[in-house]
């Protein structure tokens, strides 16, 4: 495991880190019902499946995991729904069901996990954790600008041990949190996605497959399915994706992984491009430059001298 993997999941939970395996935490608080973390993230994704979630407690699961958007951009993913965020955007993930962030650029970030009984402030949602979530709400809305406004003064305000007042500081953050959570302005996901049990199988199917061509047109995924090639196409728009546009950028993150791996430094970039499925090492570094900025190659330099 990855060293940075490894203390995301020491510090929150556990997860698959797709990209850039570099970040960084400035500062950790531990208070009451929030774990706070204020970050700086390279371009990456991690990814929370099933698995990871059922190695953490049941008030965990229970709870819902928060981030307020200092710097960058990207995307979180859940129950079939893609929601981009921008900088000062406040997003909310359920622990409940799998799900993933993106960061498609570098990032600066607070990320809160809060505990389920700080959610139950909202009795009249009537929805639960789970069915409010994923959600983003816009920086300009009131309760991401004061949810940002309260823990940058904490943060500017701890050093050593957190004293009375920045506990109060801290715990004041809570109310603003489930105001975005549940009340505020925003985007969220639709109540009920198509089909989600198909969807799954569609998911399964191209992880196990995501190197292999053959195995991965969209006819030969709709089959392992059971839908035809239409059907398939029809449960990624409703969600907001595109079918070809989804695998590409798996393979792109698998790609840039592979580039950023120490013990991968001797793989020639056409040899990581063929073994990610990619059928032309041109056409893999075109890609490669128009989705992360930079060629297959700086990226490699990039690594090497962080």
């Amino acid at each position: 495991m990855a060293q940075w993997e490894h203390l995301l999941e020491r510090t929150f939970l556990p997860g698959r880190i797709r990209g850039d395996q570099h970040g960084r935490i400035e500062r950790l608080f531990r208070l009451e019902r929030l774990r706070v973390a204020e970050m700086s993230l390279a371009p990456q994704s991690i990814e929370h499946t099933a698995a990871h979630l059922q190695m953490c407690d049941h008030a965990a699961r229970a709870g819902a995991i928060a981030h307020v958007i200092l710097e960058g951009a990207g995307y979180i993913e859940q129950n079939g729904a893609r929601l981009p965020f921008a900088c000062g955007d406040l997003t909310f993930r359920s622990l409940a069901t799998p799900s993933t962030v993106a960061f498609t650029a570098p990032t600066g970030i607070f990320s809160i996990q809060l505990a389920v009984g700080a959610l139950t402030l909202a009795p009249t949602s009537g929805q639960g954790v789970a069915g409010a979530m994923p959600r983003v709400v816009a920086g300009t809305s009131v309760s991401a600008t004061a949810a940002l406004s309260v823990l940058r003064g904490l943060a500017q305000a701890a050093h050593g041990d957190v004293c009375a007042a920045q506990r109060l500081c801290a715990l004041s953050a809570v109310p603003w949190l489930v105001a975005g959570a549940y009340y505020d302005g925003g985007v969220e996901a639709d109540r009920a996605p198509a089909n989600p049990a198909r969807w799954q199988r569609l998911m399964s199917y191209i992880d196990r497959h995501l190197f292999e061509p053959d195995l991965l047109s969209p006819a030969a995924c709709a089959a392992s399915a059971g839908i035809s090639v239409r059907y398939l196409h029809a449960l990624f728009e409703q969600r907001g994706l595109r079918f070809t546009q989804w695998v590409r950028t798996r393979r792109l993150d698998a790609a840039h992984a592979l580039l950023c791996d120490p013990a991968r430094r001797t793989l020639s970039v056409a040899s990581i491009a063929y073994q990610c499925g990619f059928a032309s090492a041109a056409h893999f570094s075109r890609v490669f430059r128009q989705h992360f900025g930079m060629s297959p190659m700086r990226c490699r330099a990039a690594s090497v001298s962080v």
